[in-house]
């Protein structure tokens, strides 16, 4: 398989970059980002001292490179003023508008649009 295989997931937008990245090898994070491990194996960040992100676990990294991981998922928020208007963005909507949830419309709780990412 071949090295950094980038799929943007379907909530990416004007506010977060998503990504889910396969056979992550020297993958370099340049900005802030939310780097969440969802293998039963760690990922090996490339630092002095070589550190991990154990399994089904997640860190934030700047400026760092990832050696080794099997697959991560990767959230950068890329604009923060007013980033409450996310929910505004295609395929957001309210909880208690999904017909199969029984959750209280009048709560603002929001769901963003589903992607698939790997199996666990």
């Amino acid at each position: 398989m071949t090295a950094n295989q980038i799929k943007h997931l379907n909530f990416s937008g004007g506010y977060i970059d998503a990504k889910y990245v396969e056979n992550v090898e020297n993958y370099h994070i340049y900005n802030r980002t939310i780097v969440v491990n969802p293998q039963e194996s760690d990922a090996y960040i490339n630092e002095t001292n070589l550190s991990i992100i154990p399994a089904f676990s997640s860190t934030i990294l700047n400026d760092t490179v990832i050696k080794e991981a099997k697959s991560l998922l990767l959230l950068e928020v890329v604009e923060t003023k007013n980033i409450g208007k996310i929910v505004f963005e295609s395929g957001w909507d309210l909880l208690g508008n999904f017909p199969d949830s029984d959750f209280p419309k009048d709560v603002p709780l929001w769901k963003s649009p589903q992607d698939e990412a790997g199996i666990i």
